[in-house]
């Protein structure tokens, strides 16, 4: 990471908030291509909307990330493919080559219903709505005539959209051109049906055009053999779903936060454009609704009510673009998206440089995915500044696990490139993976098979995340062990951390309660990482909360359960420090008999070290640092301080400081490494360490120890443990920090009676 971005911090909490699709789906849905799995079709993705629709001057829009929103194209598929339906959400980068400057992308993908003409239907919007009326009108006269039909109430339904809208109007709000231009629907369609059923009549001898069939009169059920409504605009339209992107773009990694807004925002729109869809009857098009519009595909003709209904969104959308970003450690900023009755506000905050950095996504999941030993593994290959590529099916799992990876060798920083996701769609994409440096990058289990004229270099590493299986080159060198005792240390310390994981989630009043840093409810769809591929803790964080908000009761008893765990962490510190005098007197113990070992003692030397082993095994057994039960973000926080005491060891890193030497201050300051006083100062030389102390990463950290912008990694040193002193997530800390209110919701917008009636048409029975 350069000077420039350590001292760059972005005022806006959010860059850009921006709609990627295809603008339309082709005539047959039909193919293959990348993430079609064989039964739809593939175009290049689009930037439908974006918002503010100028650049800022310190960070452009980047033309190319309509293809880190949806990696393996914008894919369109047939009504039937329901399984692809569900929306799902990921995380990406984009980082400036010349500065080095980091972006994130977090992106909510779903399948959008779209409309297209049918093969054999005839172009122009004026013959379809005709036809479609004197179909419809046909079939409602042929079903009034039967006394037993079931639809025969159904000559109600054009009104059914003016009374589902109406709920939620405010009386500011002016009726739409239909509404207002109009005497009658019912009225309007008849006489449009007489016309038109003269101009056909005189067509063709009588026959209409089509393939429209005239009701016979002398027809048993009076006519009901034509076709229904519903039947005849699945004849005239096929509805298609096309991929489309929600994505937002920021400085600051609030992943969790951010998928929140995202989801919210979905819904919001969701709702406005259920309460415009016409019902069955309806005579407006069905191109005009709040999708269509904002997707860039707005007509003369749109009512005002939905014209009105975007605006309300993108005024939504602007205050939140507004929103203020929190000082690190000096305030928390608390953004209300939706009505406080509904959700409780969103809480931002970053720690200081006293915690760790913040990470606000599972650091433990690749150990989960891959296991402790093929993780390490995986690290080591990274630490080694190795070529590195890993795949796999799910987005999100992949570029979580490459940022984890990258954060976990904290204190130490990755020094060259770092991709968690590269398109598959991306032209020349591919060429990254050429490159002479080392680098870090996770592909799509689609983008070496469709790349067909590529094949990966000889040097370079590539991990399997769905089999957990690691490829090695064919003129790579074998993976080197780490320096022992060390690395068993770090494994056991590893497992230990995760064993908590297997006690299951607490429960509150029958709900799952995730002590995380998100105090807000999660949708459904927020479920990024794939159930086959997630650990069952790892699904109970993105399990759906309640749609009503928290109560006064349960908010009393989280901050209970808060305190009870410090006080408990409290005892837990005391317990350890009085473990560590313990263990310093018996190293002082164990000196003095080896020296008198020396002399004749061993075998007192021996005893006294077996006594020492025990009473270590003892003292863990009471209070292990490493367990922290069931709270996957003090797991994170187990994780991260396994790694800084494992570079801290002896045949590590400890001490190095004292094999450097200071050639220059400022501008910037310059440390010479001396390599070989260094290795002699080991215990115990290995391979590994002989590669890793000539490594940028290990150079780099030599410099920045000299002024350190983050010293969690000395408290760590020195013993503390404790997440609610070191933790990163705004739970621990928060309720210390300057709170400042910013509203993005409107008690007075129209917005609200459309979640209102969308809630209310979610509660009815299906």
């Amino acid at each position: 990471m350069s000077d420039i971005q350590k001292k760059y911090f972005c005022p806006r909490l959010v860059d850009y908030l921006t709609i990627v699709g295809a603008r339309s789906i082709p005539g047959r849905v039909s193919g293959s291509g990348p993430g079609s799995g064989g039964g739809g079709s593939v175009q290049l993705p689009e930037l439908l909307r974006r918002y503010p629709p100028e650049d800022h001057k310190d960070f452009p829009l980047p033309l190319d990330m309509v293809y880190f929103c949806q990696p393996e194209g914008c894919v369109s598929v047939g009504p039937r493919r329901t399984a692809l339906r569900d929306a799902n959400s990921f995380v990406f980068t984009l980082t400036e080559k010349d500065s080095g400057k980091s972006r994130y992308g977090i992106c909510v993908n779903f399948y959008r219903p779209m409309e297209r003409a049918a093969p054999g239907a005839v172009p122009g919007a004026g013959g379809r709505r005709s036809s479609s009326t004197f179909r419809r009108e046909s079939w409602r006269k042929s079903m009034e005539k039967s006394s037993d039909s079931a639809f025969s109430s159904s000559t109600i339904l054009p009104n059914s959209f003016a009374e589902i809208s109406s709920d939620y109007r405010s009386s500011n709000l002016a009726p739409s051109d239909s509404d207002r231009d109009c005497p009658s629907r019912r009225d309007s369609e008849a006489s449009a049906v007489a016309h038109h059923q003269h101009q056909v009549l005189q067509q063709g001898g009588g026959a209409p055009r089509l393939g429209i069939t005239i009701p016979s009169n002398d027809s048993e059920s009076g006519g009901s053999h034509s076709p229904s409504p519903r039947a005849s605009r699945r004849r005239q339209r096929v509805r298609n779903h096309s991929l489309t992107s929600l994505c937002l773009l920021s400085h600051h990694p609030f992943f969790s936060i951010f998928r929140k807004c995202l989801f919210t925002l979905k819904k919001l729109i969701d709702a406005c454009n259920d309460s415009v869809t016409p019902g069955r009857g309806s005579r407006q098009v069905v191109r005009d609704t709040v999708w269509s519009v904002l997707t860039g595909k707005a007509h003369e003709g749109t009512p005002s009510i939905v014209l009105h209904d975007v605006r309300e969104i993108e005024t939504w959308i602007l205050r939140l673009l507004s929103a203020p970003v929190p000082v690190p450690g000096k305030t928390r900023v608390e953004v209300e998206i939706l009505s406080q009755n509904l959700e409780m506000p969103l809480i931002f905050a970053l720690p200081d440089h006293t915690r760790f950095t913040l990470v606000d996504f599972p650091l433990h999941l690749p150990l989960e995915l891959l296991g402790v030993e093929t993780c390490l593994k995986v690290l080591t290959l990274i630490l080694l500044e190795n070529k590195l590529v890993l795949q796999s099916r799910d987005y999100n799992a992949l570029s979580m696990s490459v940022m984890a990876f990258v954060t976990m060798i904290y204190p130490l920083e990755y020094m060259f490139p770092v991709i968690p996701l590269l398109p598959t769609c991306m032209n020349s994409a591919e060429q990254l993976l050429l490159a002479p440096t080392p680098y870090v990058i996770g592909i799509p289990a689609s983008f070496l098979l469709y790349k067909k004229n590529f094949r990966l270099p000889d040097d370079v590493w590539l991990v399997d995340l769905d089999s957990n299986k690691i490829t090695m080159p064919s003129n790579a060198e074998e993976i080197p062990p780490l320096p022992e005792p060390e690395g068993s240390i770090l494994k056991n310390h590893l497992k230990q951390a995760l064993s908590g994981m297997a006690m299951g989630p607490a429960k509150e009043n029958g709900q799952m309660v995730i002590e995380s840093a998100r105090p807000v409810k999660r949708d459904s769809g927020d479920m990024g990482l794939q159930q086959r591929q997630m650990p069952p803790h790892m699904q109970t964080q993105f399990v759906q909360s309640p749609q009503h908000a928290q109560t006064q009761q349960q908010q009393m008893q989280r901050l209970q359960q808060q305190q009870q765990m410090q006080r408990q962490h409290q005892q837990q510190m005391m317990q350890m420090q009085q473990m560590q005098q313990q263990q310093q007197q018996q190293q002082r113990r164990a000196s003095i008999v080896e020296m008198i070992g020396g002399m004749g003692g061993t075998g007192s030397g021996a005893g006294v070290q077996g006594n020492q082993q025990q009473q270590q095994q003892g003292g863990a057994a009471i209070f292990n640092p490493f367990i922290y039960g069931n709270d996957v973000d003090s797991v994170d926080i187990a994780t991260r301080v396994a790694m800084v005491r494992f570079f801290n060891s002896q045949n590590i890193l400890a001490n190095f400081t004292e094999h450097t030497r200071t050639l220059r201050l400022y501008p910037r300051p310059v440390v010479a490494f001396q390599i070989n006083s260094f290795l002699r100062s080991r215990p115990m030389t290995s391979h590994f360490l002989n590669r890793f102390a000539r490594t940028q990463a290990v150079e780099f950290l030599a410099e920045w120890s000299l002024t350190p912008t983050n010293v969690a990694f000395l408290r760590v040193q020195t013993g503390v443990f404790d997440p609610t002193q070191i933790g990163d997530k705004p739970k621990w800390y928060a309720h210390t920090l300057e709170p400042i209110y910013f509203p993005v919701w409107d008690d007075g917008s129209s917005l609200s009676g459309a979640l209102k009636a969308a809630r209310h048409a979610e509660s009815q029975p299906t």
